[in-house]
């Protein structure tokens, strides 16, 4: 009986090694791969984009400005109602 249990107990585990083994090798490949291609070499793409532009620093700011979103965003806030209280605090 001990022999039927210890041979189970060992071919069980061996099934479950390998059924296990591909998550192991795929999360360890995984970790580099993400790191080298989505950490390091992004900033690089980019940097290499922006050198062949080829253009001048005046352009790119031109650029930028145009695609900036405009959130609509006022740093004082101004009053649409006459019975608000907070226009009352910032009319005294």
């Amino acid at each position: 009986m001990v022999f039927h249990v210890t041979n189970y107990m060992r071919e069980t585990n061996v099934w479950m090694i390998r059924k296990g083994r591909w998550m192991l090798w795929g999360f360890c490949g995984f970790v580099p791969a993400y790191r080298n291609f989505y950490w390091d070499f992004l900033g690089r793409r980019v940097a290499w984009k922006d050198y062949y532009s080829g253009l001048t620093e005046e352009e790119k700011k031109k650029q930028a400005e145009d695609l900036r979103a405009d959130w609509g965003y006022k740093p004082r806030y101004e009053p649409i109602y006459n019975f608000s209280l907070k226009k009352r605090k910032y009319d005294s």
